[in-house]
């Protein structure tokens, strides 16, 4: 008996040694690398910065682009490069409308600041002193209510819209409340209002029903009349959906080498990103901003209120001293260029729009691509265009103070998601670090590079290529140690906390991912030799588990990459809810099958990687119970 056992262990230690070199060898396929962006040329003329626009716009496969650079006397150019459709070989023309998203909410930030001059609001009112009926919830609503400024400037704590509610596929569109409503789960405040940045279209959307409300007027109305018109704005609207003018631009992204039409499809409310423009318009709106929002009619409003609209008023980072970041609707860019930029950027499927100017230089541009890609290299391009004859700016800097920075020495955990149900990987995977390095301090991110930062003023820096100050050290109303970098909100934490958690998290992800290629192996072996059934299925199931995740990954990319697809087309949705079901369920399965069989396992090797193996299936499956996502539904 005992030398029949002995040869049965022996057989099992051959067969789990083959099983684990096997496993090694498919973990030790190479992976490939990407090549680094080459960068943008230096450029003189506009006729070298059109060429280079169309080398760029050709490599990244841009079919149109509105083009628009001012200053404050002249309007250097305002045209169109490329095709407003692809099909047509429609050139575009500077009287085509592009769909330019988010730089909405500057123009509903400007309705609001209207009724503010006309004594109908001020911005720290309480959302619910002007409208109770807002559908709004607040733990801290005694001490810390929602007031207007925190719509405006993303400091309410609301989540983000939901993946299902972004674009509105119904014949008709919900108006005032009923738009508003649309939004109720995400009017949530998650922290103390007033302390953090997490950018939240839902606010916007709360916005626009406040200048209903108080002008009695539909908010796109209002604004047309009080903002868009005074400005000269008479091509351009806010309507939620395309007429049969045919002015507007066809958007695209490319897909398949080729470029694939994306509908113009409506938003909810339309506050948060209903504006179409045209070169022609958004040319007068950079002059508008450069003149201190003089127009041919007069001072629209004080220009006290254009520098209160530039400058961030209600996060803890702003109290704490930093003036760069998302202050009315209006934001700091290009911080490392030569200058910084005000203004705001916009995106909507087939489009993405920039507006930067420099007050101080009087030079600003606007662009607008229908081909869904990013503008890094053209809105660089330009930036860097309008202000290379400029003299070289002075940066701020001072000696480190080490004595005020030690007790913010150490790790930070992320503390401001804008999706919530994305938010616990970025609090668990996103983080930085800060130490000292000599008398340098240095900034490292979990995952990313080290950089030195130079001190600007008390507990404030800037990265060393920058030309403003974007760090701030602060403390919350708890007491905890903040760390916020032009929007980003990090907390204090220890490195346990930060780095235990991190590595638990990716530790099982990789045990996750190992059970698919174990699982292939197994599958290989249950041919070779004979299985009881439940030992066949507890090799199995964690690989089916992790197969049924990975499902569950690729259908949410597929959902979050294609937003404009019908809610009749099921199938991703659907994947998600019954993988991520499927995946809890090969768990728990996996788990009754281990208790039952553990008994009977020989190999020490085969115990051991079926424990932590399952073990690290069943915390991933524990992470996404305990934030909604097992059973989904979208």
């Amino acid at each position: 008996m005992t030398t029949n056992r002995k040869v049965v262990n022996l057989r099992q230690t051959r067969f789990t040694m083959r099983f684990f070199l096997l496993l090694a060898v498919c973990l030790a396929l190479p992976i490939g690398s990407q090549a680094k962006p080459r960068p943008p040329k230096s450029i003189t003329t506009l006729a070298d910065l059109r060429d280079s626009i169309r080398t760029i716009m050709k490599r990244e496969h841009i079919p149109g682009l509105m083009l628009v650079l001012a200053t404050k006397d002249s309007v250097l150019v305002a045209e169109g490069l490329g095709l407003a459709d692809v099909d047509r070989k429609t050139p575009v023309t500077a009287q085509h409308l592009f769909r330019m998203g988010s730089i909405t909410k500057m123009f509903t930030t400007l309705g609001i600041l209207k009724l503010v001059s006309q004594g109908k609001l001020a911005l720290n009112d309480p959302v619910s002193k002007i409208a109770p009926e807002v559908p709004i919830r607040n733990d801290w609503a005694a001490t810390n209510p929602v007031r207007v400024v925190n719509l405006l400037e993303h400091t309410a704590g609301f989540d983000d819209m939901p993946f299902n509610k972004v674009y509105n596929h119904e014949a008709t569109d919900p108006q005032g409340l009923a738009a508003v409503k649309e939004f109720e789960q995400a009017l949530t405040c998650r922290w103390r209002p007033g302390e953090r940045f997490s950018y939240s279209n839902p606010g916007y959307v709360v916005a626009g029903y406040l200048i209903e409300k108080l002008s009695g007027q539909p908010w796109h109305q209002f604004v047309t009349e009080q903002v868009m018109r005074p400005v000269g704005m008479t091509r351009s609207n806010l309507n939620l959906r395309a007429d049969p003018s045919g002015r507007y631009v066809q958007g695209y992204k490319w897909a398949d080498g080729s470029y694939q039409k994306v509908p113009f499809l409506p938003i909810y409310g339309g506050a948060d990103g209903s504006l179409n423009a045209t070169a022609a318009d958004m040319a007068r709106w950079i002059q508008f901003f450069l003149n201190d929002w003089q127009t041919q009619t007069g001072q629209w409003l004080p220009d006290s209120v254009l520098t209160a609209m530039e400058t961030p008023h209600s996060t803890l980072a702003a109290k704490a001293g930093l003036r760069a970041g998302y202050a009315l609707a209006n934001y700091t860019g290009n911080l490392d260029g030569k200058y910084p930029y005000q203004g705001h950027n916009g995106g909507i499927d087939g489009f993405i729009s920039v507006f930067s100017y420099n007050r101080e230089l009087g030079v600003g541009y606007a662009l607008s691509n229908n081909g869904s890609n990013p503008l890094t290299s053209i809105n660089k391009l330009v930036a860097a265009f309008l202000t290379r004859q400029a003299p070289s700016p002075s940066v701020a800097a001072q000696p480190l103070d080490k004595k005020a920075v030690d007790p913010y020495l150490g790790q930070y955990r992320a503390g401001s998601p804008r999706n919530e149900i994305l938010g616990f990987l970025e609090r668990q995977l996103s983080g930085v670090s800060l130490r000292m390095d000599g008398d340098s301090l240095v900034l490292s991110r979990a995952f990313g590079e080290a950089t030195r930062l130079v001190q600007t003023s008390p507990l404030t820096f800037r990265k060393a290529n920058q030309n403003l100050p974007s760090i701030v050290l602060t403390v919350d109303a708890d007491g905890n140690r903040v760390l916020s970098e032009q929007g980003s909100y990090f907390r204090h934490s220890s490195w346990l906390e930060a780095w235990g958690l991190r590595l638990l998290l990716l530790i099982s992800l990789a045990f996750v991912g190992v059970s698919i290629l174990a699982g292939i192996v197994w599958l290989i072996f249950t041919f070779q030799r004979s299985y009881a059934a439940p030992d066949a299925w507890l090799r199995l199931l964690p690989g089916l588990g992790a197969l049924s995740l990975i499902a569950v990954v690729t259908a949410l990319g597929s959902l979050v990459g294609n937003l404009t697809a019908s809610p009749d087309e099921t199938g991703p949705a659907t994947i998600l809810f019954v993988g991520t079901l499927a995946f809890a369920g090969c768990c728990l399965a996996a788990v009754y099958l281990l208790v039952r069989r553990w008994k009977f396992l020989q190999s020490g090797w085969l115990k051991t990687y079926l424990l932590v193996t399952i073990l690290s299936s069943c915390y991933v499956a524990g992470l996404l119970f305990a934030n909604g996502w097992i059973g989904i539904r979208f």
